[in-house]
């Protein structure tokens, strides 16, 4: 998750603190399934860090790593993978 949709989001979210958030985290296909698995943990959890060290208040946070399970993109390259790794934050009411 780039810079710009993490600040998006924050301000959005700081508009909505009655908001539910829920923020999956997710890895390429490299490594060990527990690896991944941990590796998109952490990736999600820094985005709710993130989120609360720019004062963000929402009402509640689920967060969900998917490891490699859930691809994007299925091309082998580097270039492919890349798509793979991120975080994605849904916000309902």
């Amino acid at each position: 998750m780039g810079a710009r949709a993490l600040e998006r989001a924050r301000d959005y979210l700081q508009k909505r603190p009655d908001a539910n958030v829920a923020i999956e985290g997710h890895a390429d296909s490299l490594g060990t399934d527990a690896y991944n698995l941990a590796l998109s943990d952490r990736r999600a959890r820094a985005v709710g860090k993130w989120l609360k060290q720019h004062n963000v208040k929402y009402k509640s946070v689920d967060i969900t790593p998917h490891g490699e399970d859930r691809p994007v993109n299925r091309d082998p390259s580097e270039a492919g993978r890349k798509f793979n790794r991120r975080a994605i934050i849904a916000i309902t009411p």
